[in-house]
């Protein structure tokens, strides 16, 4: 099954819903429906942006991630994920987010996807269906907009983290360039004995 992540940003921005001119999205759903055949797994909950430093680059290089890595953190609490049993997720229905590109200094390998300029997430997917990927792993966020609804975006203003756990089980041998890692966690080089 080919299978590809994508990276970038994930925020949900109706200026960027298709169609693109307002007066023709009369009635028009926030959501789409993944194609048959393909398998969408996104790795945030509505509404929750995710510690790229940490999960992100996990992802971005294919290392398996399961609901025990993970937790959600908002205002400094840490709580569990929500849907534990089916994380990460897939559905065939999902918020049509707007992707972006990745800050420049983003270390991103090459198998990976990077968005380059602003696009729905259902073109995206449709693209990438249409090339023969079955699998599309997404290494974004799936933040609201400001002011938008609550019960659409219920997770927001929580980040999806791995969990201490997790974090201190990373090693040299797990990711390849985990001190890309430590640079954009800590700012700094780290040490192995």
């Amino acid at each position: 099954m080919p299978k590809i992540v994508v990276v970038g940003h994930g925020r949900f921005n109706k200026k960027n819903l298709e169609p693109v001119d307002p007066a023709k999205r009369k009635g028009f759903k926030n959501t789409f429906t993944v194609p048959v055949g393909v398998t969408l797994i996104r790795y945030a909950p509505d509404g929750a942006t995710l510690d790229g430093a940490s999960i992100g680059f996990k992802i971005d290089r294919g290392i398996p991630i399961e609901s025990g890595h993970v937790c959600l953190e908002k205002n400094g609490k840490k709580m569990e994920i929500p849907n534990l049993d089916s994380y990460p997720y897939s559905s065939r229905e999902v918020i049509n987010y707007t992707l972006s590109s990745p800050p420049p200094s983003w270390p991103i390998p090459a198998a990976c996807r990077k968005v380059e300029r602003p696009v729905s997430l259902k073109v995206l997917v449709e693209k990438l269906a249409a090339e023969g990927f079955t699998e599309i792993h997404l290494s974004c966020c799936a933040a609201g907009g400001g002011g938008d609804d609550p019960d659409i975006f219920p997770w927001m203003g929580c980040t999806v983290m791995l969990t201490n756990a997790e974090l201190e089980y990373l090693s040299k041998e797990d990711c390849n360039g985990i001190d890309d890692l430590a640079k954009l966690k800590y700012g700094k080089d780290i040490m192995y004995e």
